[in-house]
Parts: structure tokens; C-alpha cells; sequence
């Protein structure tokens, strides 16, 4: 449970939450070249004020929900297994993602805040899973990359968004 604001500096070593984390606070974790990776829901209580990852690698398997802004830069993977809701926020993945699980990305907060915020992918997107996008009525969603370059999708779905941005190829399997 957070109760204040808090910055966790790794020093380039690995950091792991292996429980559920909350508290309407803001987190930020700076791993360097280490790997952050939480097992337990983010948020599922309480959600997070707003939650930022820098790291080699990031390794989400269950929820995250905040009522800001999610951020997660890793040069070598970002993995998502859970959804990611905000109330408003963007959610920026900077770096390759790679998802499992078929993983909801929901800046609307389930339509709780209709405007929604921007969802970006700057890198590729991969995964042989379903993912769906809602960005609300304003946010938009861009992909920096090639989606399903790697691992095709089964299934990529829009439930909302102001447009949509696509750099690159964009593969779907079906399946």
C-alpha cells in the first residue's frame, strides 16, 4: 500500500512486486538496465494516482489501474499480461510490447470518463493474443511500429477512438 508518493531507484537492479500493489499515489521506478515486473494487480483496489517504469525490461501479469497517466519505457520488452485501465490518462509504451492474455488498454476507465486519453506504441507490437483499444472520444491511438511483424495478433479491436495513427504493417492472424 502506497501512502505517499514514491520513487524507487534500482541502481540497475532487478525490482518485483510479488503482490497486489495500491494506493492513490503516484509511483515511479527507475530499473536503469535492470527488469521490473509486478505479478499481482496494480491498482485493483485502489488505483494508483499515476505509475511510470523505466527498465530494461517490464513485466506486467495482471492488472493495472490508475487514475493518471501510465508510462512504461524499456529498451528490451515491455510484457503485458492483464489489462491497463486509466480514468483519463495516456498510456505510452515506449519500446517493443509484447501481449498475452487478451489484454483490454482502456484510458476511459470502462466509459467512466468518455474523453479518454491517447494509447501510443512507439515500437512493435506482438503477441498471439487478442487486444483491444479504448481511447475514448479524444484520445488517439498510434503505433510506431509493426504490429504482428513477429507474432500476429488473433484479433485487434478499436472501441473507441478520436483516429487512429499507423506507421507500419499491421498483421492479424484470425486465429
Amino acid at each position: 500500500l502506497l501512502i505517499g508518493a514514491t520513487t524507487i531507484t534500482s541502481n540497475n537492479a532487478n525490482v518485483t512486486f510479488g503482490s497486489t500493489l495500491n494506493g492513490a499515489q503516484t509511483l515511479s521506478i527507475a530499473g536503469g538496465t535492470g527488469t521490473t515486473t509486478f505479478t499481482g494487480a496494480i491498482g485493483g483496489t485502489t488505483p494508483l494516482t499515476s505509475l511510470s517504469v523505466t527498465a530494461a525490461t517490464i513485466t506486467q501479469s495482471s492488472t493495472a489501474r490508475t487514475t493518471g497517466a501510465l508510462t512504461y519505457t524499456a529498451a528490451t520488452a515491455i510484457n503485458v499480461g492483464g489489462n491497463i485501465t486509466t480514468s483519463g490518462g495516456a498510456i505510452t509504451m515506449t519500446g517493443p510490447v509484447v501481449v498475452s492474455g487478451n489484454p483490454t488498454f482502456d484510458s476511459t476507465n470502462a466509459g467512466g470518463t468518455a474523453a479518454g486519453a491517447n494509447i501510443s506504441f512507439s515500437s512493435t507490437l506482438n503477441g498471439a493474443t487478442a487486444l483491444t483499444l479504448r481511447a475514448g472520444t479524444v484520445g488517439v491511438v498510434s503505433f510506431g511500429g509493426a504490429v504482428g511483424g513477429t507474432t500476429p495478433l488473433t484479433n485487434l479491436a478499436f472501441t473507441s477512438a478520436s483516429s487512429i495513427q499507423i506507421s507500419n504493417n499491421i498483421t492479424v492472424s484470425g486465429a
